[in-house]
């Protein structure tokens, strides 16, 4: 599934691709010419890999509607049970037994939150070796200087 941060990410870089496209063209810049392709190569390079981490991993679904639908029958079998029933120690146990239910329901749900941050764990480590790969590229251009 496609993820906003990777589109956004692989929008930066290849934004940033055209834009040393752009300025190789410009009349003073030819001294570094190559080092401004090498920086278009590598912004392309930084959208390619990142789009192929966007589809080497799975964004996990929380399933808001599978957990409504659920909560919502629950509600309404349990207002059928009890409202049928004249024992207090039975209506007792089926509300105890909802509330385990309940539960385990948000049991489920603390899950797919820690299976979430582990996967914008992994979005945050390409995109901070990207940045360090950009501190790379600042200190190539600044060798540039005469």
């Amino acid at each position: 599934m496609k993820d906003e941060f990777f589109e956004f990410a692989i929008l930066l870089e290849r934004a940033l691709a055209s834009f040393y496209e752009k300025i190789q063209k410009e009349e003073g810049l030819e001294r570094i010419k190559s080092t401004l392709e090498f920086q278009a190569t590598h912004s392309h390079e930084h959208a390619k890999r990142i789009a192929e981490t966007a589809n080497t991993i799975e964004k996990p679904q929380l399933g808001e509607k599978v957990i409504l639908d659920y909560q919502n029958n629950l509600t309404k079998n349990l207002l059928l049970k009890i409202s049928s029933e004249n024992d207090i120690n039975k209506v007792i146990e089926t509300l105890a037994d909802s509330e385990e239910k309940l539960g385990d329901l948000y049991k489920k749900i603390a899950q797919k939150m820690r299976d979430l941050s582990v996967y914008y764990e992994t979005i945050a480590g390409e995109i901070d070796k990207i940045g360090e790969e950009e501190y790379q590229h600042r200190d190539l251009l600044l060798m540039e200087k005469k």
